[in-house]
This record gives structure tokens, sequence and C-alpha cells, in this order.
């Protein structure tokens, strides 16, 4: 552990040192995550990378169980034992010539950091549109960010739009667009499954990043089944996390986003 700085209501960016060998790691894409061991718990808890230097791994924590609780109050020094890069990225999942369309990034709560992740690598135009309940969700996410330029809702009109992220992604949608649009969405459960719909009203390709109950996080327990809209199952650890809505919502809304993983428990 570098730092574990607390941005208030109970978010926290959390830093963790890697160490000399970890350079033999494949290299990191925006919506793969990495599987964090807590003492006391037999499953690590799957979180998903909000940033990565040659010396430093950075996540986005909500602390809301015993597993975020111990992330969350580690000290400089301390030692986590960290697998990743795991899943599969957004990149995995977007067809070629993606660069010549412009790139809606739509995030809710913890779930912006895959997207502040892939706005910072991505090469092409992407737009960030980021929903929080309140100022201080707004501003803990503005102190990380740095040149992103996030477009904010908040549920309570604190900072930027008063209403959902829906209705800013609404208010966008209604623009006239200069080149072809494509969605990239992280986040809570019923916010996901709204952007989802909004997407298939306007035509729009859509990705989400969403998870089940991850377990190894490596396609052992196969406890992140996910039923496919074809009837088939996929592994959320290794065919995700980062799907098309169409595989996923015609069978059922998408769960949870792997930035909230670590919330659950």
């Amino acid at each position: 552990m570098r730092e574990c700085r607390p941005l208030g209501a109970e978010l926290f960016h959390v830093l963790l040192d890697r160490e000399a060998g970890d350079a033999l790691s494949p290299a990191f894409a925006a919506g793969q995550f990495a599987q964090l061991a807590v003492p006391g718990h037999s499953l690590p808890r799957p979180l998903s990378i909000l940033r990565c230097s040659s010396t430093v791994l950075e996540f986005f924590i909500r602390r809301v169980g015993s597993g975020t609780d111990w992330l969350c109050g580690c000290k400089a020094g301390d030692l986590i034992p960290v697998l990743w890069p795991l899943g599969k990225s957004f990149v995995d999942q977007l067809p070629p010539g993606v660069e010549s369309e412009e790139l809606l990034l739509v995030g809710g709560g913890v779930g912006v950091a895959p997207l502040i992740a892939f706005h910072e690598q991505w090469p092409g135009k992407s737009r960030l549109l980021f929903g929080h309940r309140d100022a201080v969700g707004a501003e803990a996410c503005a102190l990380m960010q740095g040149a992103c330029q996030p477009e904010i809702s908040t549920e309570d009109g604190s900072v930027g739009l008063h209403g959902r992220v829906t209705d800013l992604l609404s208010a966008v949608l209604a623009e006239e667009a200069p080149m072809p649009r494509r969605i990239l969405c992280c986040g809570p459960e019923a916010m996901m499954e709204a952007v989802a719909a909004l997407a298939a009203r306007h035509a729009l390709p859509c990705l989400l990043s969403l998870e089940t109950l991850m377990g190894c996080g490596i396609g052992i327990c196969v406890g992140c089944a996910v039923p496919m809209a074809d009837g088939t199952m996929a592994l959320a650890c290794q065919a995700g996390p980062v799907f098309s809505a169409e595989q996923v919502v015609a069978s059922r809304p998408p769960t949870q986003t792997c930035s909230c993983v670590g919330a659950k428990a």
C-alpha cells in the first residue's frame, strides 16, 4: 500500500505500489479488473482498475462491507496481494474503425473508474457523462480526474444537471451528432438497464461493464456465470466483465459493475 486517500462519503482513492517483478504482468486495458486479497476472507475482492503506471496501481473504492472496510483502512507499507489484469476490456469488445465515432462514456458512482481509465487510454473522441447522488460524490471523482472534464448530474441538484445521468444522456442524444455514436457504460444495476434501453431506442451500440458475484476471478469456481440472450452461459470474469447490451439485457438486466464488487462485502 502506498496511500489510501479518503475522499468523503465513504469513498477512497487507493494507490498500491507495484513490485519489481510485477513488470512482467500483461499490459492493462480499461475495463479489466484486479483481485485484491483480504485477510479473514476466503475469496479476494475484484475491483475495476482506475489507473496503472509502471510503479502504481490505482482504485476508486466505496466502503460498505467488511472487505472494503479493511482495504480502505490499510496504511502505507501494508501488503496486499493482487492478481491482475483479469477479464476482457472495453477495447477487446470494440469493432475495428471505432476511432471515427464519438464514444459516450456513461458512469455512475464508483462505476466511473473504468471509464476514466478508458478516456485516458483512448486515442479517439470520447465524452464523459457522470452521475452522482450529490456534490460529495462528484467532488471526490473530480479529485482524481486531472485532465478529464466530465459532464455531471446529481440527484439532489447540488452540482451540474439536477437529475440522473440518464437525463444527461437523453439531453446529449437529442443533440445533432457530427459523427456516429457508441455508448460505454458502468454503474449501478438500474442505471445500466436504463442506459441500455436508451441506447436501444436510439439504435446505438452499447457496452456494459458488469459482474455477477465473482469468486476466484479466473474461471475455476464458475460462480459468475451470466445467462446470455442466445440461451448460453458466459463467465463474467473471462468473457466479460464487458459485454454488449444486446448480449445480456434480453436475458436479464446486469447486476452490478465490476467497480462495485468490493462494495458488496
